[in-house]
């Protein structure tokens, strides 16, 4: 029973493959099934067509014409393989498999979007998105390829197995056993590389992060300043070595598995057969041509069953891999592209938290607890408190980004779990703390739509946010304009940016767009509150009077003129009201907003000095 459910499950995967290739590509299924029919005269060629010519040749008396003809079939067929094996293996073939890798890479990228956030946080699920990232290039061509492969070893076995039954039937046996040998092996083998591929995934995966930091240009003044490169280096040597010791125990029980299989045939093959052959020329049981026609077929039909076995064994391998990609295509998101038939007004008019909390999957501790309150159309809120009081957090939720714990997120009254994620998400204009820029062109960086499907009234509406955030003369100074590229890794012609410069860019996504609600969660956490203050007035003055601003910062001298402050720590909203009444009554609001008020205006004092 089990048995059957893994080969339903081996069919289902490589058949959804196949299904890639096709829809990629059709013309490839032609090319190659017209390549696996002419293939029918290579096993003529390579063991029949010597016979016939050593027997010629061994003839007291040949037949010129009969020889010239032989020769004449022998040239052509080798010409073939001249033109037709480089012209599939080197034309269609990476043609191909291009086509199909776009294929799954396009779907990889749309179904990556489509991933909860949780995903990232579970170590497992994570390291099976690198296997299937890994794989994804090659996998879905290899189920194609193996089964090209299987059609044309079956085309060899049966012509080859017809030449040794018409030449000597005893072979046959010999051949199968050594193909049988052959076959084990290399299922046994394919399982234990399996097994060790998965073991060096999260070493692999050290690897390829301590290169990355090395070229990342956002690294680049930590290594030079600080002694980063040393760090990386002995984490480097920590994950190569992990990878040293699993390809030593690997690499030596697959070394076993290859050799003593690969001595049996041998002595089989090439001793046994050669000894049985010479046997029979010496009895007069066989002529010259038939010694060299059984010889090469028994070889080759050994060689080929067991490459048919090995094909065969590669759907199982495939499918083991494939494995992987399905459940990440498979997967079903728990908030992710949500479609709803439940529709909300266009500009949200209010959005309550009722009793909301929420922990991690990683952790057991409640990163919100109880949290109650209410943004309404058109305020200026500003959410405060020190470091991992669970700001970013309660904004994660807002923007559906994960599920509550418990409790619920109504927009209008509606509980925004039951609305369309992409829907509502548009409401929103948002700058995170830890924002991004793409090494694509600046307008690409702000509408984040390849630049040639921006229409003329989007522009002018990226110019006015690049003006709002002071940021449009310089951008209308470079030669390129809005189209000029953040950095120059994906074009010569890009500019080195300021990290002050990109902070503006980002800001401007904020203004383009007819978002209910914009929020800036700490992207200016480097700035002075003084210029943080400076910034937001100047900035969130030209906003619409109709939309409501969120700021999440520690800094609150940045926030004090806010319609609505919410202190959180904890995970908790402990205080709740305006700059004044906060202050006024004399709790850890108005304590901490002391003491940064001292610290920062006796800094102040001390650089006027």
């Amino acid at each position: 029973m089990v048995r059957k459910v893994l080969m339903k499950k081996i069919i289902k995967n490589n058949l959804k493959m196949l299904r890639y290739v096709w829809k990629s590509d059709k013309g490839i299924f032609v090319i190659a099934g017209l390549f696996c029919l002419c293939d029918i005269i290579s096993p003529f060629q390579d063991t029949y067509l010597p016979k016939l010519i050593i027997d010629q040749l061994s003839n007291g008396n040949p037949n010129s014409a009969a020889l010239f003809g032989l020769v004449t079939l022998f040239l052509l067929g080798s010409l073939y393989k001249v033109i037709m094996y480089p012209l599939y293996r080197d034309y269609f073939t990476p043609i191909a498999k291009t086509k199909v890798a776009k294929a799954l890479n396009m779907e990889m990228i749309e179904k990556s979007r489509k991933l909860d956030l949780k995903c990232y946080e579970n170590e497992d699920f994570f390291n099976q998105y690198t296997r299937a990232l890994n794989e994804l290039d090659s996998r879905a061509y290899g189920v194609f390829e193996s089964v090209i492969s299987l059609i044309r070893y079956i085309i060899y076995i049966v012509v080859l197995s017809s030449i040794i039954i018409i030449i000597d039937p005893f072979l046959l046996l010999i051949a199968i056993v050594c193909a049988a040998i052959s076959i084990i092996s290399n299922r046994l083998i394919s399982k234990m590389r399996y097994n060790y591929d998965n073991l060096l995934t999260p070493a692999q995966r050290g690897c390829e992060y301590c290169k990355r930091v090395l070229y990342l240009p956002e690294y680049a003044i930590e290594t030079r300043f600080f002694p980063v490169t040393q760090l990386i280096g002995r984490k480097f040597e920590k994950y190569i070595n992990q990878k040293v010791k699993i390809l030593k125990n690997s690499g030596g029980k697959i070394t076993i598995c290859s050799i003593v299989p690969e001595l049996i045939t041998t002595i089989l093959l090439h001793g046994v057969v050669v000894a049985y052959l010479v046997m029979k020329i010496l009895n007069g049981d066989l002529t010259p041509g038939d010694f060299i026609a059984l010889l090469l077929a028994t070889s080759q039909f050994s060689n080929q069953l067991a490459g048919f076995g090995e094909q065969w064994n590669s759907f199982y391998t495939n499918s083991l891999y494939i494995d992987n990609i399905n459940k990440i295509f498979d997967y079903q998101p728990e908030i992710e592209s949500r479609i709803s038939n439940q529709k909300s007004s266009s500009q949200i008019e209010k959005i309550d938290f009722n009793n909301v909390s929420f922990s991690y999957d990683s952790s057991s501790k409640l990163a919100l607890k109880d949290i109650n309150f209410r943004i309404n159309k058109g305020e200026k809120i500003a959410i405060v408190g020190l470091n991992g009081s669970g700001k970013s957090t309660l904004i994660k939720l807002l923007l559906n980004l994960y599920k509550p714990t418990s409790g619920t997120i109504e927009q209008d009254g509606i509980d925004i779990m039951n609305l369309s994620t992409d829907e509502y998400r548009q409401k929103f204009g948002v700058i995170f703390q830890d924002f991004h820029s793409f090494s694509f062109s600046v307008i690409e960086n702000i509408i984040f739509k390849p630049a040639e499907d921006i229409s003329t009234k989007t522009r002018q509406e990226v110019n006015i946010a690049l003006n709002n955030v002071g940021m449009l003369e310089k951008i209308n100074s470079l030669s390129n304009g809005v189209d000029t590229f953040i950095s120059n890794e994906l074009s010569g012609e890009g500019c080195s940016f300021s990290g002050g410069e990109i902070q503006s860019i980002m800001l401007a996504r904020l203004f383009v767009g007819n978002h209910s609600i914009l929020i800036s969660d700490e992207p200016t956490s480097s700035l002075d509150p003084f210029a943080e203050f400076k910034l937001y007035n100047e900035v969130f003055e030209k906003k619409d009077p109709n939309q409501t601003v969120i700021i999440i910062s520690h800094k609150l001298l940045t926030t004090q003129n806010a319609d609505m402050i919410y202190y959180m720590e904890n995970g908790r909203i402990l205080e709740n009201g305006k700059h004044k009444d906060l202050m006024v009554a004399e709790g850890k609001y108005a304590q901490l907003y002391n003491i940064q008020k001292k610290y920062f205006t006796s800094n102040i004092e001390l650089d006027s000095q």
